[in-house]
């Protein structure tokens, strides 16, 4: 039930589909790496919420820890630390019987089709498969089926093909009507369109926004390309070596950038408009400074700090924490960029003033 709007516009619901709070994932790295050679933490101290119908934009390089984070959500890689919640219930030691009402009603979708579709199954065995749970069989099953292939832009001819006669696009489009069959809420989008040229990447973003139009569907989108985060986000959370050092509304959060970090994403970004509007330039990052960093052997304090080229003394020595600024807008910074004094003095108070852990953290919130 909608309680109204928050403080970035956008509608809000009492309780989340799905959050997240401090979670924390860490595994053992393989022996013969040249860094990292005690834990590797993926995802550290992450909070983090997914609320009906808006879409939160997860983005950060290679190596960050999105696909974790995104996996951990799902429980299809167990978190050591910390906590997952599916509409307000505890899920983060729940057995499989236990989990599968949030399997049904958050599904993923994976960033490589061919890989995610079995190679011996016909289109119609795989989507019949997954309308199983709603207990259609049949001829049910089939005319739901078709309607699922409708749904995505694709026709009943597609039901009797194996995933290799299928286009790339196609077969990422079959992957979305799978995750479609149970009638889910939510979809956790894995970099859907990474694999796909540019005219199926369009293609299978406007579906999306088609599909959500409709249907009011929530998304986590898992992406390295700011172009596609931008174009269909509501908020962005800005994900480096396991953590969040930024979070907000999306149109501010590209226009206004606080992190370093960020503010260097947006700066790499190509355009061919040169009228488009950017944020102040960013300092170009500290060269080499990118191999000093990992999940294995992250720097001290402020993990960014090797490559900041805002950096200093406290940066070194001090963790940053995850501040409130106005709008709704989240960084963890020493330095931030393009804030007002003012602004600094309002989230000093904002953070000292008493609150839950999870509302301070929470980057969609």
């Amino acid at each position: 039930m909608m309680t109204g709007n928050g403080s970035d516009g956008f509608p809000r619901t009492s309780v989340p589909i799905l959050e997240a709070e401090h979670l924390t994932h860490r595994f053992r790295a393989r022996r013969g790496l040249r860094r990292g050679r005690g834990d590797v933490r993926a995802v550290d101290d992450v909070t983090i919420e997914l609320r009906e119908g808006e879409t939160v934009g997860l983005v950060g390089e290679s190596g960050s820890g999105k696909t974790t984070l995104a996996r951990s959500l799902l429980r299809l890689v167990e978190p050591t630390g910390g906590a997952v919640r599916f509409r307000g219930r505890d899920i983060t030691h729940a057995s499989r019987r236990q989990l599968q009402p949030l399997r049904e009603d958050v599904q993923i979708v994976f960033q490589d089709p061919v890989a995610s579709l079995n190679p011996r199954r016909r289109v119609d065995q795989m989507l019949r498969g997954a309308l199983r749970p709603r207990g259609l069989d049949g001829s049910r099953a089939e005319l739901a089926a078709r309607e699922l292939l409708e749904r995505v832009g694709l026709s009943g001819e597609h039901l009797n093909r194996y995933p290799h006669e299928l286009s790339g696009g196609e077969r990422q489009r079959i992957g979305i009507a799978r995750a479609l069959a149970p009638c889910p809420s939510a979809l956790i989008l894995d970099e859907p369109v990474s694999a796909l040229d540019a005219s199926i990447r369009a293609q299978i973003l406007t579906l999306l926004r088609q599909l959500q139009e409709t249907s009011g569907l929530a998304y986590l989108f898992v992406a390295h390309d700011l172009g596609v985060v931008r174009h269909i986000s509501d908020r962005v959370a800005v994900m480096y070596l396991g953590k969040i050092v930024e979070s907000g509304p999306a149109e501010e959060l590209f226009r206004r950038p606080i992190h370093p970090y960020t503010g260097a994403l947006i700066a790499s970004m190509p355009t061919l408009d040169r009228r488009s509007r950017r944020p102040p330039a960013a300092a170009p990052l500290r060269v080499g400074g990118s191999e000093a960093a990992s999940l294995g052997e992250p720097p001290p304090a402020c993990r960014f700090q090797p490559r900041c080229p805002r950096a200093t003394d406290v940066c070194t020595a001090v963790e940053p924490p995850l501040t409130r600024y106005p709008g709704g807008r989240l960084a963890a910074c020493h330095h931030p960029q393009n804030v007002s004094v003012r602004e600094i003095g309002d989230a000093a108070r904002s953070s000292a003033s008493p609150r839950t852990a999870g509302s301070q953290l929470s980057p969609v919130s």
